[in-house]
């Protein structure tokens, strides 16, 4: 029996301990699990407070961003610019309200309601001052525009900004009031669960323990939290520096980009336009006015002042090209004059793009226009070339510096019957006739070289093989270097004139009866077969023959017989001599032979006798026969003369001799 109490009592002890390990255990579980929810409740409020804060931020950002962007709407000159920035200041007013909406919807409290409540209020108390910065400026007030951004918006939009920074210190003080009361329902539950545990100590010491481990890693955990927050809070303001940053790099980038924009309209004298078809309302650009011969300052542009600065017999053709263009038929591009101011007429042209809509209506017109007179002089200059070029009967042509044909026009291909295909690529010998020899074609390139033209006559053969004569004009084209850029030809076919020359040249230095040299070319003939028998010691035999009784003839049988008399003479004189030999007519009845190279006397004497035995023979004259009679005087270089004229007048004297002698016989001049 005495074991039943101690078994009792042990019995009692393990339902004691049993139901205090199960009170306890249920006790804990239930900490545990109220510990537990109130970490999810916590983490839930931390993850809202920071999705708050970042949206709040985000306001604040938008807020600067759109007063900057304000600011560039009504600074910018350039309207595609201002019209870019006004539409991104559009977008970011938009995005302000929805981000608002968005962080109204996760309100949770009282004081956070009357706050955004005032946030509302500031921000709808501004819009207006905004509105208003805009319709300054759209009225073309910009400088009150300004005046009214820095005196009254500005400071509004400070207000809504000071006012986001006070909502940022709310949920601050809201984030520590929460570790403040986390850290005091911890201590409470620690308290509750002493007090369950008295039966307990050692449990709930040990519950206690695990507790306040759990307080600390919490504490710790808390702390890490804080210190993430702020190192998001840091990250925050890194990232709307660089914001701010790029804002101010995107705005000097813009703005260089439209010095740069004006700078190359310059260069290239074009301008751009921007005309809203439905409004009528027209934009120029700065180098439209100077285009125009306009003050930018005193003219605004209109469709009205456009018209007025084309020239009137212009006008109805550029409406019709604009009204095409409008109506999506063809692409707006033309060229037409303009009046300037003082009167001057000016070429310009001009191409657009047509903007529409969805339904497909003309909503927009963007364009540009350019001063195009110096190059539509330019080219007229160059079409009036390439006609004369073209239609020049002179045959021309072009050359690079290596001497190969780059251009040749229709006069070089009628004069040498080479068409374009067939010469260009190729070098001007291939018109080498071989007339001139290499001597020649030095002395041409020199005269290029020393002096930049050369000009003279030169035989070419044509395609079919003909060799021509032309007069030729070469001239050197050279750089701003002075280097050899082109060799340009010019040249006509002088066949004509030759011909003409000589037949003047024949009919000057020929009897026109007899077709035998006169005086002055057998006086040149002589001089000069004088000087090579000079030079070659050689002999030369001058014959002066004059006809016998010739003015019987012409007294009886009239002068036209006498004329005949004299031609049938010159047929026997010239068949009594060498190719080599010159027959000549000095005058009336009078004629002269040179024997160029004779080895004595006794060749000349040979062919005098010949003559003689010729006129023995009659002849017949108009239907006479009659025998012609000569006397025949001779004289020879260099033993009786050494001038032609001296040389003429020893066979002179000799002929006189034999016509004195008895007539029809010749004789040898002696000293």
């Amino acid at each position: 029996m005495p074991n039943e109490p101690k078994k009792s009592l042990i019995l009692r002890s393990i339902i004691r301990y049993s139901a205090t390990i199960s009170l306890l255990a249920i006790i804990a579980v239930s900490i545990v699990l109220y510990l537990h929810k109130m970490q999810n409740d916590m983490q839930r409020l931390s993850v809202e407070r920071q999705q708050k804060i970042e949206l709040t931020y985000t306001l604040r950002t938008l807020i600067r961003e759109r007063m900057v962007t304000l600011f560039q709407v009504i600074n910018y000159e350039d309207p595609f610019a201002q019209d870019e920035s006004r539409q991104y200041f559009m977008g970011l007013a938009s995005r302000f309200i929805q981000v608002r909406a968005e962080l109204e919807g996760l309100i949770s409290s009282d004081e956070e309601q009357l706050l955004f409540k005032q946030l509302r209020e500031l921000t709808t108390w501004g819009t207006p001052h905004l509105q208003q910065v805009i319709v300054l400026y759209d009225n073309g007030e910009t400088d009150k525009a300004r005046q009214y951004l820095l005196d009254k918006s500005l400071p509004v939009q400070n207000e809504v900004l000071n006012h986001c920074d006070s909502i940022l210190s709310f949920y601050q003080l809201q984030a520590n009031d929460d570790v403040e009361r986390t850290l005091a329902e911890y201590r409470s539950s620690l308290n509750w669960l002493i007090a369950l545990a008295v039966l307990a100590i050692i449990a709930s010491l040990l519950i206690a323990y695990i507790e306040n481990n759990q307080i600390r890693r919490d504490r710790s955990r808390l702390a890490e939290e804080n210190l993430q927050r702020r190192k998001a809070e840091e990250a925050l303001k890194l990232l709307h520096h660089e914001l701010e940053q790029r804002v101010d790099e995107r705005t000097e980038a813009l703005n260089d980009s439209l010095k740069h924009l004006n700078q190359a309209q310059r260069i290239s004298n074009m301008g751009h336009w921007e005309w809203d078809i439905t409004t009528g309302a027209l934009k120029w650009s700065k180098q439209i006015f100077t285009i125009f011969g306009l003050n930018q300052e005193m003219s605004e542009p209109s469709y009205e002042l456009f018209s007025e600065c084309i020239h009137p017999d212009d006008r109805e053709l550029v409406s019709c090209s604009v009204e095409r263009a409008v109506q999506g038929i063809e692409d707006y591009a033309i060229e037409h004059r303009i009046v300037l101011p003082d009167g001057s007429i000016r070429f310009v042209f001009e191409q657009g793009e047509v903007s529409t809509d969805d339904a497909g209506n003309p909503i927009r017109m963007i364009g540009t226009v350019q001063d195009v007179t110096e190059q539509r002089e330019l080219m007229q200059k160059l079409q009036l070339s390439d006609h004369v070029f073209n239609n020049t009967a002179e045959g021309i042509m072009i050359t690079d510096r290596d001497n190969i044909i780059l251009n040749v026009n229709a006069g070089f291909s009628r004069i040498m019957g080479y068409s374009y295909e067939e010469i260009v690529g190729q070098q001007p010998r291939k018109l080498k006739s071989g007339r001139q020899d290499i001597d020649f074609y030095k002395g041409l390139w020199q005269s290029l070289i020393d002096h930049g033209t050369w000009q003279g006559e030169l035989w070419n053969r044509r395609s079919n093989g003909e060799i021509i004569p032309v007069w030729m004009t070469i001239n050197v084209v050279k750089d701003e270097y002075n280097h050899i850029e082109n060799y340009i030809a010019i040249f006509r076919d002088i066949t004509e004139v030759k011909r003409s020359e000589e037949e003047l040249w024949h009919i000057a230095h020929h009897d026109p009866l007899c077709d035998l040299p006169n005086r002055n070319l057998m006086n040149a003939y002589l001089e000069q077969s004088m000087a090579h028998a000079k030079r070659d010691d050689r002999i030369i035999a001058l014959m002066l023959i004059d006809l016998d009784d010739f003015k019987n003839i012409n007294d009886t049988l009239g002068h036209s017989a006498g004329d005949h008399a004299l031609i049938a003479f010159a047929k026997i004189l010239k068949g009594s001599v060498r190719e080599s030999d010159v027959v000549a007519r000095l005058a009336g009845d009078e004629f002269t032979i040179m024997l160029s190279d004779v080895s004595s006397a006794n060749e000349a004497e040979v062919v005098a006798q010949k003559i003689i035995g010729a006129l023995a023979e009659p002849v017949s004259i108009e239907g006479q026969m009659i025998t012609l009679g000569a006397s025949i005087g001779i004289s020879f270089y260099p033993t009786d003369g050494a001038t032609a004229n001296y040389l003429l007048k020893c066979a002179d004297q000799a002929m006189y001799l034999a016509k004195h002698e008895g007539k029809n016989s010749y004789r040898i001049y002696e000293k």
